[in-house]
């Protein structure tokens, strides 16, 4: 006798009722998937608010423990994955910040670990960015300072006291873009009254700050080379 068949018809089948638990690993996959998802993130919402750098590539606090070759693997990673949300999303401002602020990044790490070459295509890739952002409506002092900073260490020292400006225009009290202003200023367009300029208001506006020791050397390195 041939095998009988499987009644399948509606009056036999079972239907698991509403709300019945998923299977247990359908539960961790999706706890995995949105763990990764907070966790990228709030990574990225961190590297958005961060304190930015002077021109002459020291920071104003550490940035990284990593060891150089560490440092920059890891920020080519943060990378892949920030250009994977540009991507899908290249309108979004936040976004092309955080994108500039990598290569920021990337470009000061490899220009600490002398490879002037590529860190030269990190602050063009950094300004391509930026430059986004603020045509997408960014005016953020701090962008505005780090996008300046680019453009001088790409020798273009006249966008960058352009984009300090900006910065300022944003606002005026931001320390950080007078003490760059100066940098620029002094080392690359020898306006030695407007670095000590620059300075001076640097000093008033946080006289005790980490770097307000170095601004005073400076001050003093140069105060005799203004005309009386």
């Amino acid at each position: 006798m041939p095998p009988k068949r499987r009644n399948v018809s509606a009056s036999t089948t079972q239907k698991r009722p509403v709300g019945a638990v998923t299977e247990p690993w359908k539960i961790i996959v999706l706890a995995m998937f949105f763990l990764g998802l907070g966790m990228l993130l709030g990574f990225f919402m961190s590297e958005y608010a961060r304190p930015n750098r002077i021109a002459s590539g020291q920071s104003t606090q550490q940035q990284s423990v990593l060891p150089g070759g560490e440092e920059i693997r890891a920020l080519l990673q943060h990378i892949e994955e920030a250009e994977t949300q540009l991507f899908a999303d290249p309108n979004n401002p936040q976004v092309r910040v955080h994108v500039g602020n990598l290569y920021y990044d990337l470009a000061l790490a490899r220009d600490q670990a002398g490879d002037g070459t590529n860190a030269q295509e990190g602050w063009v890739r950094a300004v391509r960015h930026y430059e986004a952002a603020r045509e997408l409506g960014v005016a953020d002092a701090d962008m505005l300072t780090d996008l300046g900073t680019s453009y001088y260490r790409m020798n273009q020292p006249e966008q960058a006291v352009e984009m300090y400006e900006a910065a300022l225009e944003v606002n005026s009290r931001n320390a950080n873009t007078w003490m760059n202003l100066g940098v620029v200023k002094r080392q690359a367009l020898n306006d030695i009254p407007g670095a000590i300029a620059a300075w001076q208001e640097y000093l008033r506006l946080d006289p005790a700050s980490a770097n307000a020791d170095r601004v005073r050397m400076w001050l003093a390195q140069v105060s005799g080379s203004v005309p009386e």
